[in-house]
């Protein structure tokens, strides 16, 4: 008697409450929109471990210096294929005020000259890009506005060759 109970239930909610969500709600199984708060909730925690995964990348990545040949007037020779830029500028005396800034962040700074006339300030560059990235995130972590730090790629070929 249970059972014959049970199915007319089932075919009663199909038929008039319509759909899956009802049937599943009366057997006490999770509803289409609670199970999409949990894979929302679980997107959200699966963001925020790569986040905090990227954050310690980052202070690890700060420890240790990049090591860059910059020629004697603090110009890049472009060794390495990612560089962190923290601004461009037009008057060379900006952009020094910029390289004070890093130096005091413990960066180490370098100019990269490109094609447009901009003199613009990395703040490390690396062959990794991971590793750019979280410096990029760092430094915003570090008060830098994030619409002013942002990845070159020397494959752009938007800089200058010495």
């Amino acid at each position: 008697m249970k059972t014959s109970k049970i199915v007319v239930i089932l075919i009663a909610s199909v038929i008039f409450a319509g759909g899956c969500d009802r049937i599943r709600s009366v057997l006490g199984m999770p509803t289409s929109a609670e199970l999409e708060t949990v894979r929302e909730q679980e997107a959200v925690k699966a963001n925020q471990k790569r986040f905090e995964d990227s954050v310690k990348l980052a202070k690890a990545d700060s420890v240790k210096a990049a090591q860059v040949t910059v020629s004697a007037d603090g110009y890049s020779n472009m060794s390495k294929r990612f560089y962190v830029v923290v601004g461009s500028f037009k008057v060379e005396e900006n952009a020094a005020k910029k390289v004070a800034q890093m130096k005091k962040l413990n960066f180490n700074p370098e100019y990269l000259n490109f094609k447009n006339g901009f003199k613009v300030v990395s703040a490390m560059s690396t062959d990794d890009e991971k590793e750019a990235y979280a410096t990029m995130r760092k430094l915003i972590d570090e008060g830098i506005d994030e619409e002013e730090v942002w990845i070159y790629d020397k494959l752009q070929k938007l800089h200058i060759e010495k």
